[in-house]
């Protein structure tokens, strides 16, 4: 192939963005590195399609990745000059999408892969909005919360996720409210996995279990901020109250992290091992927890007068 050729100069730059991602992401571009991703993706792949989740909603999840990335990338704008850029974007996002829309060509779902395509081609040509004065109805007290929704875009996904509730009732999958409950929470972990800084618990003019019950319960405040109104819609569609078991579930997950978070201040990843091993082992190790109070009390006190 030539040199100059405009197909080798497409290659070149779309593996340029992929192993840009990818070091971000993971650290490392290396060959190995970009096998194993590729792998992944492949393995992915075939895993859905022998469970035959293409006839769930939530195989189109899979194409949200593109559609995240595309709306937090930082050099989207390096990237939106002239059209040849815009065809490196489309470039670098089909090949991400290529084992899924494999997957439905074999279903023969030319229709799904067109619009797939043409929303791909929409998200790079349509101009960016800018969201910069959304305020969110957090307590500030844990300001991380409006850090990561703002950093993350986190509102799009809940629209996602309200989206979802929608087709679950449309096509009476009540499985899919339980899936969207689930995955609340864990996006109400995230700012528990973030710290302040250890002067700010130092110079606190409230002691040590004050401090830790007024960082519980505006945690709650924002938890109940974002899980609230999925609760009252699935309540009110469903009338089933099932779903309360769940939502008090869904509110307990990210309102113990709180309390971890300040168990394990020192080591994020013990926080988050922690909480692997709860779900694992089915919220056994969450049983703990009161014993963990007083633990976690006498850490920040340690804090304070360290």
């Amino acid at each position: 192939m030539d040199e100059d050729s405009p197909y080798l100069l497409i290659m070149i730059v779309v593996y340029k963005l992929i192993t840009f991602r990818i070091k971000n992401f993971i650290g490392d571009s290396s060959i190995v590195t970009l096998f194993l991703v590729f792998f992944s993706y492949i393995l992915l792949g075939l895993i859905s399609y022998q469970v035959y989740v293409v006839k769930s909603v939530f195989f189109y999840l899979f194409f949200a990745d593109s559609v995240f990335y595309h709306i937090n990338r930082k050099d989207i704008k390096l990237l939106r000059f002239s059209n040849k850029h815009k065809l490196y974007l489309f470039c670098e996002y089909l090949l991400y999408s290529t084992p899924f829309l494999l997957i439905l060509l074999f279903e023969k779902k030319i229709t799904h892969i067109l619009a797939i395509l043409l929303a791909y081609f929409t998200l790079i040509y349509i101009p960016r909005i800018e969201i910069k004065y959304l305020k969110y109805p957090f307590n500030l007290i844990t300001p991380h919360w409006v850090t990561l929704f703002r950093r993350y875009k986190i509102i799009f996904v809940l629209v996602i996720f309200m989206f979802l509730c929608v087709m679950g009732y449309l096509h009476n999958n009540y499985n899919i409210f339980i899936f969207v409950l689930i995955s609340i929470s864990f996006i109400c972990c995230l700012p528990s996995f973030e710290r302040e800084r250890v002067i700010e618990i130092k110079y606190s003019e409230l002691n040590s279990e004050e401090y830790l019950n007024k960082q519980i319960a505006s945690g709650l405040k924002n938890i109940l901020c974002v899980i609230s109104p999925f609760f009252l819609f699935i309540s009110i569609i469903t009338l089933d109250v099932n779903f309360v078991l769940y939502s008090i579930i869904s509110i307990l997950i990210p309102s113990v992290n709180i309390l971890l978070k300040y168990y394990f201040f020192k080591s994020i990843l013990n926080q988050q091992l922690y909480m692997i091993f709860a779900i694992i082992f089915f919220g056994i190790p969450f049983l703990l927890v009161p014993l963990m109070y007083k633990k976690t009390i006498l850490n920040i006190n340690k804090i304070k007068n360290a």
